[in-house]
């Protein structure tokens, strides 16, 4: 077995609508010490095979977990 974490951001210059929303609450709240907040989506994949995984999860994140217009994504290997 080999699992792959996927962390899939916007690219910079892209608004972030959820973080903009948890920023603004945070004011609300009172931590006005908060400059800046950013969010990824995480995708932790398993495979029972690692034969070839590491391709097709590039080709997972590329074409189905990531929009490349807004999206970057990093692919870390946690383990097996």
């Amino acid at each position: 077995m080999v699992t792959f974490r996927v962390e899939v951001r916007y690219l910079p210059g892209v608004e972030d609508p959820e973080a903009l929303t948890v920023k603004r609450n945070l004011k609300i709240l009172g931590y006005d010490s908060v400059s800046g907040v950013s969010m990824a989506r995480i995708y932790e994949l398993t495979f029972e095979d690692g034969k070839d995984a590491h391709e097709k999860v590039e080709k997972l994140a590329r074409n189905l977990l990531s929009n490349p217009v807004i999206n970057s994504y990093t692919i870390t290997e946690t383990g097996d």
